[in-house]
């Protein structure tokens, strides 16, 4: 539905094809939304993340705040940490895979 999107999908199919070229081993996983320390709220609208931009325009006294969208979407936030705690446990496991896949070989 975008390039950005577009782009990940044809970075996935790479990867296969080093694997079924050239024997490369790979794990693909799809974090998102993860959020932690070092984010920076951004200069352009689209560009920020949503976490510090909103505590940015908290610690600006805005008010009300100004929300992307119609303010009712809602999203699930992953601790950057967290994340990086599972893409380890996937990749210690799991070899030549999708994330998908690995959830069920590894009944998570």
């Amino acid at each position: 539905m975008s390039g950005y999107g577009f782009s990940k999908l044809v970075a996935e199919h790479v990867t296969r094809t080093y694997h079924e070229e050239f024997g490369v081993k790979y794990v693909i996983v799809r974090p998102f939304n993860a959020c932690g320390p070092g984010e920076l709220p951004g200069e352009y609208v689209g560009y920020a993340h949503v976490i510090p931009d909103l505590i940015k325009k908290t610690v600006e006294g805005q008010y009300p705040l100004e929300i992307l969208g119609s303010g009712k979407q809602t999203r699930s936030y992953t601790y950057v940490d967290d994340v990086a705690d599972g893409i380890l446990h996937v990749t210690e496991r799991i070899e030549n895979e999708d994330f998908r896949k690995s959830c069920a070989l590894l009944g998570t």
